[in-house]
């Protein structure tokens, strides 16, 4: 799976009265494109997300025709990856004016929406406003594009692939009930029964990666239809792609299934002489990378120059049904150097298992994958990286390709890692001991159907807790440890007690010990569960209990002993403990007494 790149244009008000100005614009957008592609920035497909001509007339669309087919044609796309919804300026505001008019005054709730929709004849006697609009969708798109359209003709879907990664775009028509300038604010519908079509539609087919696309943002619709209307587009949506402000901007969202980017856009062109805007969207799906580029014009040099980026983090990831077993056999018959231990590489995977050998300074402890990050060994750390990525490919594609074929194209990092782990082994025999114990807890994950109502509410609390989104993880949290049981229990209050422990309220500290004490008793406890303990109650100045983990702990990992004797002696540095200190060296070089 590669990175993926589409380009987002918004707002180009095509009018013949003014065509020199626009044209000096966009063709200085279309030079810059061209530019970035023949440099390798290549686009895979185009999102215009309304007002592209300026009053709805059909010479304004022989302008816009005239511009999409220069800008596939400069890219190399065909036109079927080019997707549009309409905008106020694609209305014929003379026309239809008592209807329209009739329509605005009746609805008054979302049962009056689905009531109109519904009605054929009542609803394309208003859409005749827009009757231009989607004739140039039929010349240009429709005949080539493959789409499914909502129940009620508004919106539709349209599904395709790239390099494996299934795509969903959801078009979506916010400007039916348009006319243009402060009347439209807070008076504008999309309506709940076109959103839930779309999506359900779009559900169908599978799509690894959905976006949305409308003209108008939430906050001008009607107060009925607004709520209702986000709800359904953020929890089903991974972007959600809008226009009309003039202003670009990005933000985030996070829904129960998700996290949801909103990209607004510039306008592409408003006049000669303001800061016309494009966007370039690049996203990586194995490390959840994102560059949101918006690219500007330049009134004095006459050229797109100006550039500024906002870096983001998502992960896309299905309602992957696949087991440790499954996932075992197939890297076992992958690669023979992971057989011994097919069963822990599953699980790390997976997101069943957490600890990692890290080698610092020489010495070897295990950790979580935060703690690779931060190693010095550049090689290791993108061994690690790549190996997490193949998990990501997996929870994509399981279901969709067999597992020899998505290792036989994507398991290369597998190999290696593995190869690193049985190098590691072989110099320091309490490793091998360490992973074969892991590789024998392995087997004791539930298959995913056991905890499928929270699969992907855990994937979503590791992704927030990768983020560094605390707030975010520890609300999730907080709304799924009661509801979760067996293994995801442990998994979130896992979670959960790191989240509080982050946090300087003496009551979030004491909760955190206590969610920590009910992990540490579970047989899928991690040595790093006890060492966060300890490594608590050290800061909590409650030395005693702090001793008793890190003594149980090493007795219960005692091949991980150096891991808690770098806890246990920044506990003597505290408390002075003088007997302990001498303990935790004889353990340290592997001593027995105690």
């Amino acid at each position: 799976m590669r990175t993926v790149r589409w380009l987002h244009i918004s707002d180009l008000h095509m009018r013949e009265a003014e065509d020199a100005p626009p044209r000096a614009v966009l063709s200085a957008m279309l030079s810059e494109i061209s530019r970035r592609c023949a440099a390798g920035a290549t686009v895979d497909f185009v999102v215009a997300t309304g007002d592209l001509a300026f009053s709805g007339k059909s010479a304004e669309y022989g302008l816009v025709t005239d511009f999409l087919g220069d800008l596939v044609s400069s890219i190399g796309l065909p036109r079927n990856r080019v997707f549009c919804v309409p905008g106020n300026h694609d209305v014929q505001r003379e026309r239809s004016k008592m209807c329209f008019q009739g329509v605005r005054s009746h609805i008054q709730s979302q049962a009056d929406v689905y009531k109109f929709l519904a009605d054929d004849d009542e609803r394309s006697a208003l859409l005749r406003r827009q009757e231009n609009y989607r004739e140039f969708e039929d010349s240009f798109l429709r005949k080539r594009q493959d789409r499914e359209y909502t129940d009620d003709t508004l919106g539709y879907v349209s599904t395709f692939e790239i390099d494996d990664l299934r795509i969903g775009i959801i078009g979506l028509n916010s400007s039916w009930l348009s006319e243009g300038g402060a009347s439209d604010e807070g008076r504008l519908l999309v309506g709940e029964s076109q959103v839930k079509s779309a999506i359900d539609m779009a559900a169908r087919n599978s799509p690894h990666l959905v976006l949305s696309l409308q003209h108008h943002p939430f906050d001008l619709l009607r107060r009925f239809d607004q709520r209702p209307v986000r709800r359904r587009l953020e929890d089903a949506c991974d972007f959600i792609h809008c226009g009309h402000m003039h202003d670009p901007e990005v933000t985030e969202a996070v829904a129960e299934s998700g996290r949801c980017i909103t990209i607004t856009a510039g306008a592409s062109f408003q006049s000669r002489i303001f800061r016309n805007t494009y966007t370039s969207v690049e996203f990586d799906p194995l490390t959840g990378e994102i560059e949101v580029a918006f690219i500007e014009y330049n009134p004095q040099t006459s050229e797109y120059e100006y550039e500024s980026k906002r870096n983001l983090r998502h992960k896309i990831v299905g309602p992957c049904l696949c087991t440790v077993e499954e996932l075992a056999q197939a890297i076992g018959a992958y690669c023979s150097d992971a057989d011994a231990i097919s069963g822990y590489l599953s699980s790390l995977l997976l997101g069943w298992a957490s600890d990692v050998p890290i080698v610092s300074d020489g010495a070897v402890a295990f950790g979580n994958w935060d703690s690779a990050d931060g190693v010095n060994d550049a090689s290791f750390r993108r061994i690690a990286r790549d190996f997490r990525g193949v998990g990501r490919v997996v929870r994509l594609l399981h279901g969709r390709k067999p597992l020899a074929d998505v290792l036989g194209t994507h398991g290369v990092p597998v190999r290696l890692f593995a190869r690193w782990l049985k190098a590691l082994s072989e110099k320091e025999p309490f490793v091998k001991e360490y992973l074969e114990m892991q590789n024998g807890i392995s087997a004791r994950h539930p298959a995913p159907g056991d905890s499928e109502p929270l699969r992907h509410s855990i994937n979503l609390l590791m992704d927030l807790m990768e983020a560094d989104d605390w707030d975010g993880a520890r609300r999730l949290a907080e709304r799924t440890i009661d509801v979760s049981e067996g293994a995801s229990r442990v998994r979130v209050a896992r979670s959960l007690a790191f989240c509080l422990a982050r946090s300087t309220e003496e009551r979030d500290r004491r909760r955190a010990i206590e969610l920590y004490r009910e992990v540490v008793k579970s047989e899928l406890a991690e040595p790093a569960d006890w060492a966060a303990l300890a490594t608590l109650l050290t800061v909590l100045n409650r030395y005693g209990e702090a001793e008793v983990v890190i003594r149980g702990g090493i007795s219960r990992f005692p091949t991980q002993a150096q891991q808690f004797v770098v806890v246990g002696m920044r506990l003597v540095q505290e408390c002075g403990d003088r007997e302990l200190r001498n303990w935790l060296l004889a353990k340290g070089r592997g001593q027995q007494g105690d």
